[in-house]
């Protein structure tokens, strides 16, 4: 994904939200997710033992952390420096699987806003050799004037230790009160699309805290006027996320057209810029609007269109229209042989990055393939609904001749009925009249010249040409 520069956050006073009691603020405690040979979000801050990632034993997940105590000097394992609320009661808790001649304590450090050191507190409970994992639990409360903290984790040497000892340690959390910030999320897509919903994904969890691998909630947008929308249809979609602050990295989201649980997941559309949420202070934040622009060639209307063998596989080419989920269209099938099959995928907004194919969503999966049975008309369309295709076979009536208009001969003209329920298109047919002296008069209908379902046109010098 391409990601740009930091998002501009407009300050909304006076939204009243319900909040849950208590929420977890420590991001990384599950240790799933390493880089450089450390778990997201800890590091050591002395040199007297060695980190790993283990999968057994584990508590949770697929991985914990494993420890290799090589010193008898105490030895810290931090967190980065978290965001938390003045005054606010925290339950700190850690699993630890310790069966060696080493035990573990919790510890927490806490800083005032300008990040200078208040104070400290220890646990008083330690781990013990067991042969099962343990809980170790540390209620503590910031001080008054506190505004960051940093999670620790310190190990010890006891009696028995020679030169080495491990311990094991897996889902951490650090859980208070629940002040987590509202982030609007909204994103400008104009053309025909307030009928559906849009969607978002980004780099969170279920708790609003960060997390690389994005395995949070996806966040709705709708352009219905309903909160946090303000204005229905007004091509701006919006929804909420809850976050916690992260003075270490930013958010990142993008929109798709659909939920990750549809075939290929997500539909990516367009990356927003980094969201900053820094404090607890502000009330709700709001992103400015994305311009969601897939082609990125300043096409910003949503739009399904069928891109195939008819047309060269023009993805520009707005070949369809929509009837409530339904876009569709009849199209002429000439097939060079009899039985051949019909390529074709849907390009959504001028792009193939969410274009809906044989099996899922994006430009990589194959094209629907149908068989053309003989020359004819096929209504060919998407149903937006469910993601499914049409493809079927149309009975052509013909056309019928309603009425000459011969008066004033200046005025010649031909009222052409069309019987079917779908328009005809009668770009380049030819028009033969034979006339009483044995003669035939010709003139090609025009490109663009349709005849409307269940309706006239009406040819006339105005568009016809090649009179002959």
């Amino acid at each position: 994904m391409k990601f740009v520069g930091k998002v501009v956050l407009v300050l909304v006073l006076g939204t009243a939200l319900a909040w849950a009691q208590t929420n977890n603020i420590l991001y990384g405690g599950d240790f799933e997710v390493w880089e450089n040979n450390l778990p997201f979000g800890w590091a050591p801050s002395t040199g007297g033992f060695d980190v790993y990632q283990s999968n057994d034993p584990v508590h949770g997940g697929a991985s914990s952390v494993l420890i290799n105590l090589r010193s008898t000097r105490n030895q810290d394992f931090d967190h980065q420096m978290i965001v938390v609320y003045p005054g606010d009661t925290y339950t700190y808790s850690v699993w630890v699987f310790d069966t060696s001649f080493a035990k573990a304590r919790l510890a927490v450090i806490w800083y005032d806003e300008n990040q200078n050191e208040i104070t400290r507190n220890y646990a008083n409970q330690y781990s013990s050799n067991q042969t099962d994992w343990q809980q170790l639990v540390f209620e503590v409360t910031a001080p008054d004037n506190a505004h960051y903290a940093v999670p620790r984790i310190r190990f010890y040497d006891e009696s028995g230790f020679s030169d080495s000892a491990y311990i094991w340690i897996d889902d951490a959390q650090f859980v208070g009160p629940d002040h987590r910030v509202p982030v609007i999320l909204r994103a400008q897509i104009g053309g025909d699309s307030h009928y559906r919903p849009f969607w978002v994904d980004g780099s969170w969890d279920d708790d609003g805290n960060y997390d690389p691998w994005w395995r949070g909630d996806w966040v709705e947008l709708r352009d219905d006027g309903v909160w946090p929308d303000e204005v229905a249809e007004d091509d701006i979609f919006s929804g909420v996320v809850y976050l916690n602050p992260n003075i270490n990295t930013s958010y990142w989201w993008w929109v798709g057209s659909e939920p990750f649980w549809s075939p290929g997941g997500g539909a990516w559309l367009e990356d927003g810029p980094g969201i900053t949420v820094q404090d607890y202070t502000t009330d709700t934040l709001m992103t400015d609007p994305l311009v969601v622009d897939p082609s990125d060639q300043g096409f910003n209307e949503w739009v399904i269109n069928l891109a195939g063998e008819q047309n060269g596989w023009d993805v520009t080419d707005d070949n369809l229209t929509r009837d409530g989920w339904v876009w569709s269209n009849y199209f002429y099938l000439d097939p060079a042989v009899v039985g051949d099959t019909f390529e074709f995928k849907f390009a959504v907004m001028h792009s193939w990055a969410a274009a809906y194919g044989d099996g899922g969503i994006g430009g990589g999966y194959p094209n629907y393939k149908y068989p053309v049975p003989e020359a004819g008309t096929y209504l060919i369309g998407f149903d937006d609904s469910t993601n499914s295709v049409i493809f079927e076979q149309v009975e052509e009536l013909p056309l019928v001749i309603n009425e000459f208009i011969v008066q004033p001969t200046s005025s010649e003209a031909i009222e052409i009925y069309n019987p079917n329920d779908h328009d005809v298109d009668m770009s380049g047919w030819i028009v033969a009249v034979e006339l009483s002296n044995g003669t035939v008069d010709t003139a090609t209908v025009n490109d663009g010249v349709v005849a409307p379902a269940n309706g006239y046109v009406v040819l006339d010098r105005d568009n016809l040409s090649d009179f002959g």
